[in-house]
């Protein structure tokens, strides 16, 4: 892997770390992650895509689902405990 690769490489797990750390803010999307990180939204995607072979929203949506956490915009209809049992 050449030093411009260990770099994108680098930056995307300080993606990820960011996205780990904020995973239930509701103000936490792509563009304020790829800011963070020194990339544009749309160069963001694609890097986080090659890196870790998914899209950043779809990363962060599947952490939300390991944790049990509904989406921040849920929290109103059922008290921000995800999905009532019945």
């Amino acid at each position: 892997m050449g030093v411009a690769d260990d770099r994108v490489v680098a930056a995307m797990r300080r993606a990820r770390d960011v996205m780990d750390r904020g995973f239930a803010d509701a103000a936490l999307d792509v563009s304020v992650v790829a800011q963070r990180v020194g990339y544009s939204r749309f160069h963001f995607i694609r890097a986080f895509d090659s890196v870790y072979g998914q899209t950043p929203g779809r990363a962060r949506d599947g952490r939300r689902v390991r944790e049990g956490t509904s989406h921040p915009r849920d929290q109103g209809r059922h008290g921000g405990r995800g999905v009532p049992h019945r």
